[in-house]
């Protein structure tokens, strides 16, 4: 009876995957297990035989057991482990492969009582061998079928593979060239050289180039190669490069550069390791087998690991799988066949094992044992083919070839990828069927690739034919087919391969070129170009038909001698044509010249000669040759031109004369109608008489919109527009231009809105006067061509990059749109959608030109979307630098306060009586003291007698004009009166003339006509960098940062806080006047809505709406203009009692919030 132990070990040598066997000393089966012989009688019958007994019995020839038994008696004798390769051949003549090793055994007494067997069957691993070496022999052969030059070359520059093609062009056998390097078999060193710098360079940088490379023969002829190279890795990692070369003498400069190259390199297979492996679970104690231990690399010293060690070994991406896969094994049958990686002192290692359970009697899984095979060489060597196989793939698509092979017999064709792809057939498909391939062929090309193709067996071994295919799309394809045939023993033709080259593009650049030379001759008759050459040696001269054209010869006339050619230049010139040529004989260098002839007809002409010299290797010249082309007419031209220019110059100096002085003859009366209209807008007036000077005010901006765009045209034109780059607020800026729109939008019943978009809008840093006039160009032109519905100016900031800030601004209306074919040509200057319609609306049609040149030269783009009856969508976009905290802190403690410019005396030179009444009252008004002047004169001499902080000089003035009068305050003799701050006022906007004030002593100037807010920033920006300057700022209202809206803001003060200009009286009485007067108005809504008055409540509508709008109730913006136009709206009475419901509870809040502000700023007075 076996006990419990023998049994064990007995089931686990039954369970391993290696095959054991054990032998007495005369060479009996003791004990195999199934792995040995899997046939159970078979593995109980041959216990106590023999192998010449296992050999009778199976009818097999005694060789193999003759073998085993002088492996017995080395093993005895030696008394060492041996190691035997066997092939075994089954009766049916199957052959498997395996591998043994025998040891001998002895007992506790060390005697030598039995020979202990085991091994594995690798017949997978030799049929991969027997695969590769046949591989190598089918690569050989498409190798050397190829008419290409294929190699390898090591790090050295050794040729480590080469096709016959290349034994060929060195005139060496295989195995001469074979590790020999270029400088040792190549006659031109620096052609050799010059290969392997290039070699060493692909490898070095592991990146694949393709080049042009000469090849220079004994006798002195010279082939060119179209060569791709690419980094290569050997079967023992080695780096080297692989190139592909085709020869392109014959088609260098005709055909675009092909790119060939196959090449398979096949890496053997090393035989893997194994070993066996046990974990006991209850003590969770790891067995090892020695074959373990070199796997892992761990000295057998130290023994197996311990379970928690082994998890260290496991590559972490790799661990919980494993022990997954290991540890979830619950029954008897059960497999775990697993590959993972281990982390190694000598790196990663793949490894491949087989486990399985061992269960008690109750079925609990008590050890866990398998077998392990190193398997990363196979791994590393599946990759490199893989990687290999790529690349050679890359490299035939790259060069457009492909191999193929024909079997004759069974009519199977074999393709490569490149072969998938010039065909434009889907690889999924596979490669055709012979007559699929035979019905690609073009059908004019068919009879000769059938007539070829029955004539195989009597060609020789290798040939080339050119025949086009037609692609499944129809696409046809011109091909170059190389073949190479293959016979049996018996010279009956088996096989057909090689490659093919897609030569389609070659084809069609020589035809080009053909195409090109006929073309060029034409050419040149048609440009009057002629091509010449003289033998220096000889005296031989040579003329192209274009050049016996333009001496006025018969085309096919003899070429005129050197010196019957200087006879025809007129002799003015005939010195200067030697003397360029004598120059190019001495220095080398190209002619040109241009000179004058007289034809045999007696016409005149002018001719640009240009040419080279060749010279030989001495030194000497041997050739001299060129092009004439006759520039007569080219010469008349450029004489018109040179006169154009001179009259177009004129012309622009002519009307820059005339901007600038229409400019100033505009723009002065008009300073004077504004400047009039603000100080009257400071007066008490009625409402009339309010309107009327809003009414005046807006027609004379309209006017100086049009001078403006004028003289902004001028300038665009010129390159002398300007920006400023000022801190602004944005959505001031947007509202603003809404505002001066939106009394033009309600006289046409037009809705006109302002939406803020997205995130709150910071200070930005820019020229809000440019975005200013983009954005009232873009509203004036949709409240002029929108007839109804509303119109939609709406900003958001579009992105963000670090301090800069892209802004979009967006004016959408409803009115008539642009048709498709026009939206691109609005945007050029003086271009109207509808001249018609322009007759009635107005405008120059510079609005958009304009405001497309302000986008784009701040860095922005503008466009437009439109479709016809529906409205259009004017979206530009800025990019502006948002302004620091401290920036905007400065920007708030700036902003514009009348009065608080100190004790300044002023004088004020300015001829014309309406501008000196309002600059004067502006500057009386800021508290400062004024001396006016009527001219220069007189400015000089109030300058004398009295000392000024600061003087306003006008330029255009009779007597003295302004610049004169400067140059005398300047060259006064006290120096620091003459050092006075200068301001020139002008109407004039020229960058040229605007200069000219500055280089007369000006500190700086203001453009005609101005606002207040204009003036006091330029003083301010003269004395607030003074140390004797201080700029006292009273007490104002506090400034209320925009908050984020939530739904609708109840209402905004910006407008009356602008219009107090920090007056906080004027605000409070603005707030009080609101609430005194707006409830009254509402009760009369309601009374007259009992009687039915629906016109009365109409009045009182538009008689509120500007004091509605100017408090910024924008909720109630729509309802009051409802209200105002209920017939057009078709309001019934019922909603109009709601829509005086819902003015009545809004008003109700504003005036609580307005009661709260003026509590506000009774406390900020008192503070």
């Amino acid at each position: 009876m076996m006990t419990e132990r023998e049994s064990f070990f007995g089931s686990l040598l039954d369970q391993l995957p290696g095959e054991i066997v054990v032998f007495d000393r005369n060479y009996r089966y003791v004990y195999v297990n199934p792995k040995s012989i899997a046939d159970p009688e078979m593995r109980k019958w041959i216990i106590g035989k023999t192998d010449f007994e296992y050999c009778a019995f199976k009818g097999i020839s005694t060789e193999l057991a003759e073998k085993r038994v002088l492996l017995f008696k080395q093993v005895e004798e030696e008394d060492r482990e041996i190691e035997l390769h066997e092939r075994m051949v089954s009766k049916d003549g199957g052959v498997k492969y395996h591998i043994r090793r025998l040891r001998p055994y002895r007992n506790d007494a060390g005697e030598f009582t039995h020979f202990l067997g085991y091994g594995f069957d690798f017949t997978e691993q030799q049929k991969l061998k027997d695969e590769l070496v046949e591989s190598r022999n089918f690569i050989r052969q498409v190798l050397d079928s190829s008419p290409h030059l294929i190699f390898v070359k090591d790090y050295y520059g050794k040729f480590v593979l080469a096709n016959k093609a290349l034994c060929n062009l060195f005139g060496l056998t295989y195995e001469e060239l074979l590790n020999q390097a270029n400088e040792d078999i190549h006659n031109n060193e620096e052609e050799a050289l010059n290969y392997n710098r290039v070699d060493r360079s692909v490898i070095d940088s592991g990146v694949a180039i393709r080049i042009e490379e000469m090849f220079s023969r004994k006798n002195g002829e010279v082939i060119y190669f179209d060569t791709v190279k690419v980094p290569f890795l050997g079967i023992n990692n080695e780096k080297q490069v692989l190139a592909i070369c085709t020869d392109i003498t014959d088609r260098k400069r005709n055909e675009e550069l092909l790119k060939i190259g196959e090449q398979r390199m096949i890496i053997a297979q090393e035989l893997t390791k194994a070993g066996n492996w046990e974990i006991n679970l209850e003590t969770r104690m790891i067995s090892w087998s020695i074959g373990m231990f070199p796997i892992w690399e761990r000295d057998v010293i130290l023994g197996p690991p311990s379970l928690d060690e082994i998890g260290k070994f496991v590559h972490p991406d790799d661990s919980e799988r494993v022990l997954n896969a290991v540890f979830s094994l619950s029954k008897p049958n059960e497999r775990a066949n697993v590959t993972y990686r281990i982390v190694v002192p000598s790196g990663e290692k793949v490894l491949k094992t087989v486990a399985m359970p061992f269960c008690d009697e109750k079925g609990n899984v008590v050890r866990l044992f398998g077998t392990v095979i190193d398997v990363t060489e196979q791994k590393r060597i599946e990759e490199i083919l893989r990687l290999n196989e790529q690349r050679l793939n890359e490299a035939q698509e790259l060069a457009k070839t492909g191999s193929y092979e024909y079997d004759l017999l069974t009519h199977k064709i074999t393709w490569s990828p490149g072969c998938f792809h010039i065909w434009k057939r889907p690889i999924e498909l596979g490669p055709p069927t012979y007559d699929e391939f035979a019905a690609s062929i073009h059908p004019e090309d068919a009879a000769e690739v059938r007539q070829k193709t029955a004539t195989l067996s009597q060609r020789r071994d290798t040939f080339t034919v050119n025949y086009r295919i037609v692609c499944p799309d129809g696409e046809v394809k011109s091909l170059q087919v190389t073949t190479k045939l293959q016979r049996d023993e018996n010279n009956v033709l088996t096989k057909v391969f090689g490659t093919l080259t897609d030569i389609t593009e070659r084809e069609i650049s020589e035809q080009k070129m053909k195409l090109n030379e006929q073309r060029l001759l034409e050419a040149q008759q048609l440009a009057s170009l002629g091509s010449w050459q003289i033998d220096l040696s000889s005296g031989k001269t040579e003329w192209s038909i274009g050049t016996n054209l333009i001496w006025d010869r018969d085309p096919g006339a003899p070429a005129l001698s050197y010196e019957e050619l200087l006879e025809t230049i007129i002799e003015e010139d005939r010195d200067q044509v030697k003397a360029v040529i004598e120059n190019a004989l001495s220095t080398r260098n190209n002619l040109n010249v241009e000179y004058r002839i007289k034809t045999i007809k007696g016409n005149l002409k002018i001719i640009n000669g240009r040419g080279r010299i060749q010279f030989d290797s001495r030194g000497l010249p041997l050739l001299m040759f060129g092009t004439v082309l006759d520039i007569t007419e080219r010469k008349k031209v450029e004489v018109e031109l040179i006169t154009a220019k001179q009259q177009a110059e004129e012309s622009v100096r002519a009307k820059e004369y005339f901007l600038a002085n229409i400019g100033h003859e505009l723009r002065t009366p008009l300073n004077g109608v504004l400047g009039m209209a603000r100080l009257l807008q400071k007066t008490e007036l009625s409402t009339t008489q309010r309107s009327y000077i809003d009414v005046l005010s807006t027609t004379a901006g309209n006017l100086l919109v049009i001078i403006n765009d004028i003289l902004d045209i001028a300038k665009i034109e010129s390159g002398t527009l300007t920006f400023e780059r000022v801190i602004f607020d944005p959505l001031r800026v947007a509202d603003t231009a809404v505002q001066i729109q939106i009394y033009k939008a309600e006289e046409k019943d037009l809705m006109l809105r302002h939406l803020s978009e997205g995130a709150p809008m910071p200070a930005l840093i820019g020229d809000p006067y440019r975005l200013n006039q983009i954005l009232l160009n873009l509203l004036s032109n949709a409240v002029k061509f929108t007839l109804h519905g509303e119109i939609i100016l709406s900003h958001r900031i579009k992105k963000e990059e670090g301090d800069l800030l892209w802004v979009e601004f967006s004016v959408k209306d409803t009115g008539i749109g642009i048709p498709a074919e026009k939206q691109n040509s609005i945007f050029e200057s003086f271009t109207q959608l509808n001249p018609e319609l322009a007759n009635i609306t107005g405008g120059t049609g510079l609005g958009l030109a304009i405001s497309k040149n302000l986008v784009e030269r701040q860095g922005g783009y503008i466009g437009v979307e439109s479709t016809p009856g529906e409205g259009s969508t004017f979206t530009f976009t800025i990019p502006y630098q948002k302004a620091a905290i401290e920036e905007q802190e400065q920007d708030d403690r700036s902003v514009f306060a009348v009065s608080q410019l100190g004790p300044l005396r002023v004088l004020l030179a300015e001829d014309n009586r309406v501008n000196q009444f309002i600059v004067e009252a502006m500057l009386q008004d800021w508290g400062l003291m004024v001396d006016v002047a009527s001219n220069g004169r007189e400015a000089v001499e109030l300058f004398n007698k009295r000392q000024y902080d600061l003087i306003l000089m006008d330029i255009q003035m009779p007597e003295v004009d302004g610049v004169e009068a400067t140059y005398l305050i300047r060259s006064s003799e006290d120096k620091k009166k003459s050092k006075t701050p200068i301001i020139a006022l002008t109407a004039n906007t020229t960058k040229q003339v605007q200069r000219q004030f500055m280089s007369a002593g000006m500190n700086d100037f203001l453009v005609k006509p101005f606002k207040e807010e204009s003036l006091y920033k330029k003083i301010i920006n003269l004395f607030a960098g003074k140390s004797n300057f201080t700029m006292p700022i009273k007490k104002r209202f506090p400034v209320r940062k925009r908050p984020v809206p939530v739904g609708e803001s109840l209402y905004d003060l910006a407008l009356l806080r602008r219009d107090a200009r920090d007056n906080i009286s004027f605000l409070k009485r603005m707030l009080n006047i609101f609430i005194e007067t707006i409830p009254p108005i509402i009760e009369r809504m309601y009374e007259h809505f009992e009687k039915g008055e629906m016109d009365a409540i109409a009045t009182l509508a538009h008689k509120i709406k500007p004091t509605i709008d100017g408090a910024g109730i924008v909720s109630l913006k729509e309802t009051i203009r409802s209200i105002e136009n209920y017939r057009d709206k078709k309001r019934s009475p019922e909603q109009l009692k709601s829509d005086i419901v819902r003015i009545n509870q809004v008003i109700d809040a504003v005036i609580a919030g307005f009661k709260k502000e003026i509590d506000n700023l009774d406390k900020d007075t008192v503070s």
